[in-house]
């Protein structure tokens, strides 16, 4: 940001308050504009002013429309209407007034200087597209801004902190801050941007470094948010007793009504196993620990997207497994789990195979009815991940299929068509179909063009390597010979693009090393990538043990043995394995009604039974 903030770039009004009054000021604007006073538009802007140093955005839009007559002169309210727009989270109105304002953001941005005027503009709409999650336009601004400041119209500190923050949620990007300065807060930005690059141990020494500023200086404020990241860092690299020795120090020390709490209980919880089959864990009362109401309560605003995010997603999947009502939001998850909560009894009892046919049932029918959005595309996701899990990839791989070719007929290869395909192909390679892959492969290389490569550039990427995994070296040419003019500097793309026998450069082996150049192994490893592990185990010989010979029995001869003649040699099998042995039969119990032999009817005939001493016939 600049020096002051966004409020005080329009210092031409004029408007200032050292009383922090501004509740007067804009009840007497208000006044003066119902009466009709004369200079209505320069009320009006005070009142705007006030209004905003307030925080009351949801009355400004009102005005807006009520004075309309001169309330629509865009070069004197246009800044005041955008900066309302982008703090009362209406996109529509903000992208419309953007363009009325700046036709072309680009060229813009590709000027040598701007006025004062296009750096407000500017910054209003670095931090709006930041808001709404389209980073790489924030980062290309605060660039612009940066390398225009020749005048030092902008705090370069603040312009260098703005632009980390961006880069702190893309990993492609290299981490450079522009400026050289000792300090904490851009050294905390930087250190976030290294973590989401996988760079922990850089991550951890640019903390260190910031943690000896800010405690020096006395900022505990900024300490405790450094030492949460350090936290954060060391879990991640495996040392939990630390990390928790650090979180548990932060809960004493941070006040409770701090928005750091949540993030300081949320990941103390995330240390814990928590699983619906261990009899130990009550999740509703995890829930009551985290203090689910006043999480959902909190502004947004007071955390990164990525930490709102984290926090709502924990909350959604704990209410799932407690079995507790969860309200269809905005967002694709919400929507989804909100959907599979009410197909499933009680998700926390009901056996995966059930879940599994109940939700393959429904997705079928709900593709079929041509019902494509993003609840039932979340929905989708859950589904397939429930048969694998339960071990079936048959399933998986039909709702898959079945999702991506209505997406394919309705429209080309948008998000959603993108990700089933990673998914299809990952789960063909499993499943061992080529057959199924090739057949994929023919699909998606009929929607390919220059423009697409352009767009989703990593996509297409993955394709042709694929492509040149299947030998399909003809398609794969044609995809990385339009990569390799969206990104000229990707070192491996260019050697497969320049290649001049293209087909012979990938069946010689000798090529490999310079295409795995840059590869580095570690770093695979530490992103999730499992190395290839032969099955067969090797049988190592101990030293130690002696292995024992089994003992043999001499077959035994009688003691009156006569050498003459030669024994049976069916003396040493048990009696039941000898050709001469007759089983005894057994007398059945004979049950009224039921057959007998004549033994049997024999011994119950009295007349035969002999007559005893004593006894009467």
């Amino acid at each position: 940001m600049t020096n002051k903030d966004l409020c005080s770039l329009l210092k031409d009004l004029d408007v200032y308050s050292e009383n922090n009054e501004q509740s007067k000021i804009s009840n007497a604007c208000l006044k003066l504009l119902n009466m009709g006073c004369s200079n209505a538009e320069d009320v009006l802007k005070k009142c705007i002013i006030a209004l905003v140093k307030q925080d009351q955005y949801q009355n400004i839009p009102k005005l807006f429309e009520q004075y309309s007559e001169f309330a629509n002169d865009v070069e004197k309210f246009g800044l005041l209407k955008l900066y309302t727009y982008y703090r009362s989270n209406s996109v529509e109105l903000f992208e419309k007034l953007w363009h009325e304002l700046v036709p072309n953001t680009e060229e813009l941005l590709q000027n040598d200087s701007f006025t004062g005027s296009d750096r407000a503009l500017l910054h209003v709409r670095a931090q709006f597209c930041y808001k709404t999650r389209n980073y790489r336009e924030s980062l290309a601004i605060y660039q612009a801004l940066s390398r225009t400041n020749q005048d030092q119209y902008d705090s370069g500190f603040e312009l260098a902190c703005n632009e980390l923050a961006a880069l702190s949620v893309l990993s492609d990007v290299p981490v450079s801050s522009g400026i050289d300065v000792p300090s904490y807060e851009l050294l905390l930005n930087e250190a976030i941007a290294h973590s989401l690059a996988n760079n922990l141990d850089e991550a951890l020494q640019v903390l260190e470094r910031a943690s000896g500023l800010a405690s020096a200086e006395g900022d505990e404020s900024n300490l405790q948010l450094i030492m949460l990241q350090i936290a954060y860092v060391k879990q991640r690299l495996g040392q939990n007793k630390e990390s928790k020795r650090i979180l548990l120090k932060l809960l004493t020390e941070v006040p409770s009504s701090s928005s750091l709490v949540p993030i300081i209980k949320t990941n103390l919880k995330s240390m814990e196993e928590l699983s619906k089959y261990d009899s130990k864990c009550n999740l509703p009362l995890v829930l009551r620990e985290l203090d689910v109401k006043r999480i959902t309560s909190m502004n947004a605003e007071k955390y990164s997207p990525y930490q709102w995010d984290q926090l709502q997603s924990n909350i959604i999947l704990l209410k799932l497994f407690s079995n507790a009502s969860i309200k269809s939001k905005s967002n694709m998850l919400s929507q989804a789990i909100s959907k599979y909560s009410t197909l499933i009894d009680n998700v926390a009892l009901e056996p995966y195979k059930v879940q599994a046919k109940r939700l393959f049932r429904f997705m079928v029918k709900t593709i079929a009815g041509n019902s494509l959005n993003n609840k039932t595309f979340g929905l989708l996701l859950i589904s397939m991940q429930l048969q694998l899990k339960v071990k079936n990839l048959n399933s998986a791989i039909i709702l898959g299929e079945q999702y991506w070719n209505k997406l394919i007929e309705s429209s080309t290869m948008n998000q959603q068509a993108r990700v089933i395909s990673y998914i299809l192909l990952s789960m063909y390679e499993i499943g061992y179909r080529s057959h199924s892959t090739q057949l994929h492969l023919d699909r998606v290389v009929e929607t390919f063009s220059i423009e697409a490569a352009g767009e989703v550039y990593e996509f297409w990427k993955f394709i042709g390597f694929t492509l040149l995994g299947h030998r399909r070296l003809e398609d794969a040419k044609k995809i990385f010979s339009a990569l390799i003019n969206v990104q000229p500097s990707d070192r491996l793309v260019r050697i497969v693009a320049n290649d001049d026998d293209f087909a012979i450069a990938f069946e010689d082996s000798s090529n490999i090393e310079d295409l795995v150049a840059d590869v580095d192994v570690e770093d695979l490893i530490k992103k999730g990538c499992t190395p290839f592990i032969t099955n067969q185990k090797s049988v190592k010989a101990s030293l130690n043990k002696v292995t024992k010979k089994k003992r043999v029995s001499k077959n035994k001869l009688p003691q009156n043995f006569d050498p003459n003649r030669t024994p049976d040699p069916e003396r040493w099998l048990p009696l039941k394995d000898r050709t001469n042995y007759k089983q005894k039969k057994k007398l059945t119990k004979i049950t009224q009604g039921g057959a007998m032999n004549k033994k049997i009817e024999q011994s119950l005939d009295i007349t035969k039974q002999k007559k005893g001493k004593g006894k009467k016939a």
